[in-house]
């Protein structure tokens, strides 16, 4: 069988084909590729060696679609995006940026605070950051006292490292509680206290136990 040398610069010798001809080029047929046609006034001919040559610097034309250069115009199968991964509730840069939490009431003068009016909002998240000071030796408690008259509405409250983020410890959160609550802290080493390192910011997160819940206000204190 001839071989069919396709080049562009340089000549590749292609075995096992046929050609189809039409009036002004040449169609290349293999058996499990695309068809390459290439046009007449490209080809020559060395009556020597019985080789059909063709030397063009323009690109063949490669299958019906031409769009993948030799998959008969079927592009090559993109490979899958790896999932993200989903954020961490409350976001995981710090930043008041998820629905139903708002950010408000900041502890600036750790590690004290005296009568702190905070109001919980229905169906969502109160977060006050804050931030530890250095050392060891400190430690308090986190006191809150409803303002609301009887009943008194269920309460949960967790420190975390993100607003509305997840509690630190299961120390570092209650649940179901109302009227007077609180939650003893320290930034040293106590297994039966919320431990918080030195230096480090935090989020105290407050939200009523039940959604429906209207808004309603404690009184906050550190000590």
């Amino acid at each position: 069988m001839k071989k069919l040398l396709l080049a562009a610069g340089v000549a590749m010798a292609i075995t096992g084909v046929q050609s189809a001809f039409a009036a002004d080029q040449i169609v290349i047929k293999k058996a499990g590729t695309a068809d390459i046609t290439v046009p007449l006034t490209n080809f020559t001919y060395n009556s020597t060696t019985n080789v059909l040559v063709v030397t063009t610097t323009q690109t063949l034309s490669v299958g019906s679609g031409g769009n993948d250069g030799g998959n008969g115009g079927n592009p090559d199968p993109e490979e899958p995006e790896e999932p993200e991964e989903p954020e961490e509730p409350g976001g995981n840069d710090g930043a008041c940026n998820v629905a139903g939490v708002t950010c408000g009431y900041d502890i600036a003068g750790w590690p004290k605070e005296a009568n702190k009016s905070i109001t919980i909002p229905k169906g969502g998240v109160i977060a006050s950051k804050f931030t530890t000071g250095t050392g060891t030796a400190a430690y308090a408690k986190f006191l809150f006292e409803a303002r609301a008259a009887s009943p008194y509405p269920g309460t949960d409250f967790w420190v975390s490292r993100t607003p509305g983020g997840p509690a630190i410890s299961s120390t570092c959160s209650r649940e179901g509680v109302s009227m007077i609550f609180s939650l003893d802290w320290t930034q040293g080493t106590n297994s039966r206290k919320c431990q918080l390192a030195p230096g480090t910011t935090y989020y105290m997160n407050m939200k009523h136990t039940k959604a429906a819940t209207n808004a309603s206000v404690v009184y906050r204190f550190i000590q």
